[in-house]
């Protein structure tokens, strides 16, 4: 069969990758132009950019019923004079034409991998078919990235004195034919590295897309770093050093101890449904009744936290969350089995929605195919995407409205490769540096290991100006303490440094909404903090689904001003530019 080394050499059990069946395939193919009788004449491929072992392309190519595969090391050249490698693989199922994720440790292939390219493809020197048992593939491909003319060829499937390759596979070459669209000099695999779907590079997606639970903090060297970036912190706020510690210990302690009140009071209203499993009582009278199925399931193995838990940790904290979600476009993080099992992103509307749900037609890369999402403006519609197994939400900093402009921006300061301490002091020097300029930061958890500030912009601001601020602010923090921090993209770059993501802004980048849980053992969420609780005794594993709903209670919502300022960007980014002259001049 055309896919038993592909499902010989996956797990359909540990993997994320599609496993369809034969029904499944069919139905696929629709979306394409069929295969003729005589053979495949036309149809479409799509070119993955992989970050396994090694980074390499995937170009996969409709031929009948499945994707022909061709691994490219260097990836696909519109220079003619450009000859790439390209070792044929294992063919894949035609449901891997919509697929990105980061493909869990421990499977084949495990990494990010990103849709780089898609688009139509017509053979142009017969079928494809005769083409592959031939050795000579002409081609053209009308996509996003690749247009016009190619050729593959068959090189040989052995290696030096007629001894099989070490991968025993064929090896091929691309390359592109002189036409209009061929571009000499140019290097496209750097010039457009970002995904034509979601609009991520692959680093974005690993270091959004990756289920698994945090990396303990590192040790040794990376402790001098850490050090040195406190003694700074601790400089610029010396006068209030103290009331802040004290501060963040009472909240970190309170928190600790809110497993009562409205956090217990929701869970036992969860609960209280597994006698009979179907719709979920809520404390007070919902527009829409909501079926919640197997609230029993348990999602956090770890923790015992059920889909109950859940749903009853969002219908307590809606009040508080509906505002950051209302009228903005919803990335669900799907977990049906768990944070331990798949996990998939979805923009789409799930088929069977119930009529009442908001929903809202965006555009995508291909004008023929938009896509229809789910709007979260209230809690029935929360408890509708629980329900669903959508542990992480995930927004743009755009309303349905104008999705071309954003009314925020996010610096999200990440620290696998470091520690949270020693993101601590330039968190802390990035709120002092929006101050300086006129503009306010909303800080909040990441709810795995980082932090995540939030800068308001009020309404209309093209992403464009939005993502040019946040870079500057960027590049401020690592000149302030280059040691401590790092822009570079690359994870084998960064050292033990914090790595300041800014990237995060774009018409195509979500940032995990306030509150949202994650795929974290301990069920954390992403919780807004008050500045004098950015110190190095912050615990973010004391927001949890159980103590989030009594920490609101008691702390109220931290970030209405990020809906209601207006601050005056342009006298902001004048004064930017004042201190970075200054800078330099000096």
């Amino acid at each position: 069969m055309k896919l038993d080394e592909y499902r010989r050499k996956r797990d359909p059990r540990r993997t994320n990758e599609p496993f369809p069946s034969a029904d499944e395939e069919r139905r696929a193919r629709k979306k394409s132009s069929p295969a003729k009788k005589e053979g495949t004449h036309e149809g479409v491929y799509v070119v993955h950019l992989h970050d396994a072992t090694r980074r390499h392309h995937d170009l996969r190519i409709q031929v009948g019923d499945v994707l022909a595969s061709f691994a490219v090391p260097r990836g696909p050249s519109l220079d003619p004079k450009d000859r790439r490698l390209a070792v044929r693989t294992e063919e894949h199922p035609f449901k891997y034409i919509d697929f990105e994720e980061v493909i869990p440790e421990g499977n084949y292939g495990a990494g990010p991998m990103i849709l780089w390219d898609r688009g139509k493809i017509r053979y142009t020197s017969g079928s494809a078919e005769e083409g592959l048992d031939k050795g000579h593939l002409d081609m053209e491909f009308a996509g996003e990235k690749l247009k016009g003319a190619f050729t593959l060829i068959r090189t040989s499937d052995r290696g030096r004195e007629g001894e099989r390759t070490t991968t025993g596979k064929e090896q091929w070459l691309l390359f592109k034919r002189s036409d209009a669209y061929a571009a000499p000099g140019t290097d496209l695999v750097a010039e457009a590295p970002r995904s034509v779907l979601s609009g991520l590079t692959v680093e974005e997606l690993d270091a959004q897309g990756t289920a698994h639970p945090e990396e303990h903090a590192p040790q040794g060297r990376k402790q001098a770093a850490r050090k040195t970036a406190a003694k700074k912190a601790t400089k610029a706020t010396k006068a209030t050093k103290a009331t802040k510690a004290t501060k963040a210990t009472k909240a970190t302690k309170a928190a600790k101890a809110t497993k009562a009140t409205k956090a217990t009071k929701a869970t036992k209203a969860a609960k209280a449904t597994k006698a009979t499993g179907a719709t979920l009582t809520p404390s007070r009278s919902l527009a829409h009744a909501v079926s919640i199925s197997h609230p029993d399931k348990v999602l956090w193995p770890g923790d015992g936290i059920t889909k109950g838990d859940l749903c009853a940790y969002y219908e307590a904290i809606a009040p508080a969350m509906l505002p950051y979600l209302k009228d903005r476009p919803l990335m669900m993080v799907r977990y049906p089995d768990g944070i331990s099992g798949k996990h998939f992103h979805q923009w789409s509307v799930p088929r069977g929605a119930p009529s009442w749900i908001r929903t809202e037609r965006l555009p995508t890369d291909d004008p023929s195919d938009p896509v229809d999402t789910i709007i979260v403006d209230d809690v029935e519609t929360l408890l509708y995407v629980a329900n669903l197994g959508a542990i992480e939400l995930h927004t743009l900093a755009a309303r349905v409205s104008d999705l071309k402009s954003c009314d925020f921006f996010t610096m999200d300061f990440d620290v696998k490769q470091s520690s949270l301490k020693a993101a601590i002091p330039l968190v802390v020097t990035l709120g002092e540096m929006l101050e300086d300029v006129g503009l306010e930061g909303y800080p909040k958890t990441s709810g795995k290991s980082g932090m995540h500030v939030l800068v308001p912009l009020g309404p209309g601001i093209p992403f464009e100006a939005a993502r040019m601020l946040a870079d500057l602010f960027g590049k401020m923090l690592v000149k302030h303490d280059p040691k401590s921090a790092t822009m570079e993209r690359r994870i084998a770059g960064r050292g033990a440094r914090v790595f300041i993501d800014t990237g995060q802004t774009g018409s195509h980048r979500t940032i995990a909404a306030a509150y949202s849980p994650r795929a974290n053992a301990g069920g954390t969420v992403s919780m807004p903090v008050h500045w004098d609780e950015v110190t190095t005794h912050l615990d973010l594993a004391a927001f949890t689904l159980l103590t989030a709903p009594e920490r609101v209670a008691r702390e109220g919502e931290l970030l209405k001003g990020l809906f209601t300022a207006r601050p005056d960007v342009a006298a902001a980014v004048k004064k930017l530019e004042q201190r970075s002259h200054g800078a330099r001049a000096g």
